[in-house]
C-alpha cells in the first residue's frame, strides 16, 4: 500500500497522532512537512502506511486536529 502524508499545525497534535496511529498498527514517521504542502508557515506531518481513510477516522473520533492527507510522491 501507498504512503500518505498527514499534515498537521502543532508538533504536539502530530506527536499524539503518532502514538494513537501506531496504537492501532499504523506505521507512523513524524517528518517537517514538505514545502509543496505547506500553507504560509511550517508545519508537522507523519507519513504512514497503512489505511488513509482509516487515520483520518481514528483522528476525528479522538478529535485530534489535521490539515489533510495527501499521497507521498517523494517530492
Amino acid at each position: 500500500m501507498d504512503n500518505r502524508i498527514i499534515t498537521f499545525t502543532s508538533m504536539t497534535n502530530a506527536m499524539r497522532a503518532r502514538d494513537l496511529l501506531r496504537k492501532h498498527r499504523f506505521s507512523a514517521r513524524l517528518v517537517r512537512t514538505p514545502a509543496r504542502l505547506r500553507k504560509g508557515s511550517c508545519g508537522y506531518s507523519l507519513i504512514i502506511g497503512g489505511n488513509p481513510d482509516r487515520a483520518a477516522s481514528l483522528l476525528r473520533e479522538r478529535k485530534i486536529p489535521f490539515g489533510g492527507v495527501f499521497a507521498d510522491d517523494g517530492a
